[in-house]
């Protein structure tokens, strides 16, 4: 099948209470994986957004059960690379760490698949509060820079305590805020989507 031409997932309208524009989006998405069996996103945000876009429509009879099926086709990219079987491709021989974005673990519950295949691909070290928030949350980065550095700051020290070379995530929005630890350090870290490691 033919990827769509698809929209966002709505989740930007949504957080800043843009909730017409978020449903109008999310009715798109419905429309255009209509005839797909599973829909994968490689952002985390994504993936949490539209597996939970059945509330949004639960007092609108015409597109909940839509929205529902819709719903039930959504995997995360780690998630599905789980339950394909995949085997990482490659080895790294860099120490490994990975940030575990919000959406992934608190949205979705998603916690075991990326460390699986992070040590299937080398050398993966485990960081303290690894699921605490890194201060990108969307647009938070943007609305609230000072709390978001030191949020930043606290996550920078725990990446160093793992003596990691490369700190790996499943979040576009969690990976510009490592791209901020990797300036930070002088390059001696480098920040990671998981697709890119794998």
């Amino acid at each position: 099948m033919q990827t769509p031409d698809n929209v966002c997932c709505g989740l930007p309208h949504l957080a800043h209470g843009l909730r017409e524009d978020y449903l109008d989006l999310a009715k798109e998405n419905i429309r255009l994986y209509s005839d797909a069996d599973v829909v994968v996103c490689d952002c985390a945000s994504c993936s949490s957004t539209l597996k939970h876009i059945g509330k949004y429509f639960a007092e609108d009879p015409a597109w909940k059960e839509k929205a529902e099926a819709f719903a039930g086709k959504i995997m995360d990219l780690t998630e599905y690379l789980s339950k394909a079987g995949y085997k990482p491709r490659q080895r790294v021989s860099a120490k490994m760490t990975f940030h575990e974005p919000c959406h992934l673990g608190r949205g979705q519950g998603i916690k075991k698949q990326p460390r699986e295949l992070l040590k299937a691909t080398g050398n993966f070290v485990e960081m303290p509060e690894s699921d605490v928030c890194c201060g990108g949350a969307g647009s938070f980065h943007l609305d609230y820079p000072e709390i978001s550095d030191a949020l930043l700051e606290k996550k920078m020290a725990n990446i160093q305590k793992t003596g990691a070379e490369i700190v790996v995530t499943a979040c576009p929005g969690c990976l510009v805020q490592m791209s901020k630890i990797a300036e930070k350090s002088d390059g001696k870290i480098r920040a990671l989507h998981i697709s890119q490691v794998i």
